[in-house]
């Protein structure tokens, strides 16, 4: 009996897995209020694998181009061998407006960049590079530059050593862990840098880690209790869990993509078959 139930569930998962990547929507989080309408988000990561002989990782990047936030545009590109930060953001991001126009037939209003694998160290060449490069697109390229498109640009960071502690529910299932959606943005925040931590998950077992944002750039002007809360949102949109997960579904979208392309590499069967618009990856 408890191997049927196991059958059963497992079957469920695929079949959720099979119609999600065929572009069904298995579900939507509504945004917060005030969050601008009209948006995209985009992901990016980077997946450094060793394999002897090659000479180049993969760049990740999805980027949303329904009202839902849901459906996403995927690319994976080429970068040299070990290399972190690459100056290739902005021709992805490129190609991310033009479908968005595309499929929309409009511009975004916003854009909202979570960008993963970034060190604190390499923060700095990150707007050297990539936020610069993408800024200098939207404002002096047309017909990006017509559109008015704001951007905010978040480097996610996940492999921290802070823990938070809820010491009035030490006795509760959670065993003082924070309740999903916590955010700490004040004491271990910076007080010169726009940052938080968010604790986006429930965790029985053991102790939360929660996830790093630095908004390192930002002309949106959007509040930030508002991204704050988006941000939570945005970790229950990953279709291969029922649940959240530790970073924004854009974000993991990309690490997935990156990842795979990095095991075998699929740019011309991506191509060819049009998966770009498609989560293959899952």
């Amino acid at each position: 009996e408890s191997l049927r139930k196991n059958a059963l569930t497992v079957c469920g998962k695929l079949l959720l897995q099979c119609n999600a990547k065929m572009g069904a929507t298995l579900w939507r989080v509504p945004p917060v209020q005030g969050f601008p309408a009209k948006s995209m988000i985009v992901g990016i990561d980077v997946c450094h694998k060793v394999i002897k002989g090659r000479g180049y990782d993969f760049l990740g990047f999805c980027a949303s181009f329904d009202p839902n936030y849901c459906r996403h545009t995927s690319y994976a590109v080429k970068v040299p061998k070990n290399q972190e930060i690459t100056d290739c953001v902005a021709t992805c991001m490129k190609k991310a407006l033009d479908n968005f126009f595309k499929q929309a037939k409009f511009y975004p209003t916003n854009i909202f960049v979570y960008r993963d694998g970034v060190s604190d160290a390499q923060r700095a060449v990150v707007i050297e590079k990539e936020v610069t490069g993408v800024d200098n697109v939207l404002t002096n390229e047309e017909p990006y530059a017509s559109a008015q498109i704001k951007m905010t640009y978040i480097v996610v960071n996940k492999r921290i050593n802070t823990k938070f502690f809820d010491f009035a529910g030490i006795n509760s299932k959670t065993r003082g862990n924070p309740p999903p959606g916590t955010v700490v943005d004040t004491g271990v925040a910076s007080s010169r840098h726009w940052d938080f931590y968010l604790v986006p998950q429930a965790v029985t077992q053991g102790t939360a880690t929660p996830g790093h944002f630095h908004v390192v750039f930002d002309n949106s002007g959007v509040d930030e209790g508002v991204l704050q809360a988006q941000t939570f949102r945005f970790c229950f949109q990953y279709f291969n869990w029922t649940g959240p997960i530790r970073v924004p579904a854009a974000c993991q979208y990309a690490h997935k993509l990156a990842f795979i392309h990095s095991e075998c590499d699929l740019n011309d069967l991506q191509e060819k078959n049009k998966l770009k618009l498609l989560p293959y990856q899952l």
